[in-house]
């Protein structure tokens, strides 16, 4: 395993999409489900890292583009679903620098975390500089939730951007027209402008976002956060 480490080592390139940070998820994996699994002999307790924009990805599809680190749900879940099925991992340590990213990701990430405490191993999150909204949502299934007193944490809500574009393009005699085959298809076309009934069902489908848990609405540092009692305790 330490020659395949170094090999894969030497083809990794930092930075890339299929480099340093990849490279540590396939080892992880290997180590996990793969034919050296039974390495592990003893108790063991896994820390994993969730650091970037949390975005939702699946099984089979393409990684999004970039070189920038990020929290790919399909790998991370299947990486704390591997844990929770591995005997030999009795705890987990995610360590979380994360600004959010998206609610559905965030969800299916918060899913597996709640999975495996009903499993029976205790998950402890570890904020670093920042675990805001989505960061924060998928620590807040933790046994415990730890942060530096830096850290910022919390969460405003869900943000729903819609672009209307239709005064500014008039003036440079830009208009559109729409052929619809539905009383709401078009809703988010920038030459629209959102009726009372879809405003209120726009607002509807926000409030449905924010409601899966609402687990906070302010952003705080480490030390106010856990005078709030929305951390459990911060690190020295």
């Amino acid at each position: 395993t330490d020659a395949l480490h170094q090999q894969q080592q030497q083809q990794a390139v930092p930075g890339e999409p299929g480099g340093q940070h990849s490279l540590q998820q396939q080892l992880l994996q290997q180590r996990l489900t793969g034919p050296g699994r039974g390495i592990l002999n003893k108790p063991c307790v896994a820390v994993i890292a969730a650091a970037g924009p949390i975005v939702q990805t699946s099984d089979g599809g393409a990684s999004p583009p970039g070189g920038d680190a990020m929290v790919e749900s399909h790998k991370l879940v299947r990486a704390l679903r591997a844990i929770r099925e591995n005997p030999q991992f009795k705890a987990v340590v995610l360590r979380i620098n994360s600004p959010g990213g998206s609610a559905v990701a965030s969800d299916i990430i918060a899913r597996e975390i709640t999975l495996l405490r009903e499993a029976g191993k205790p998950v402890v999150a570890c904020m670093g500089d920042v675990a805001a909204s989505g960061g924060y949502y998928i620590a807040a299934p933790a046994n415990k939730i730890l942060a530096q007193p830096g850290t910022i944490t919390g969460s405003i809500g869900v943000i729903f951007a819609r672009f209307k574009a239709k005064n500014a393009l008039e003036e440079y005699g830009i208009t559109g027209d729409t052929v619809m085959l539905g009383d709401n298809a078009n809703w988010a076309s920038p030459f629209h402008t959102l009726t009372p009934k879809q405003q209120q069902q726009v607002l509807s489908i926000s409030e449905s976002q924010n409601g899966v848990p609402l687990v906070a609405v302010w952003l705080l540092y480490g030390i106010s956060a856990v005078q709030s009692q929305l951390l459990d305790s911060k690190n020295p």
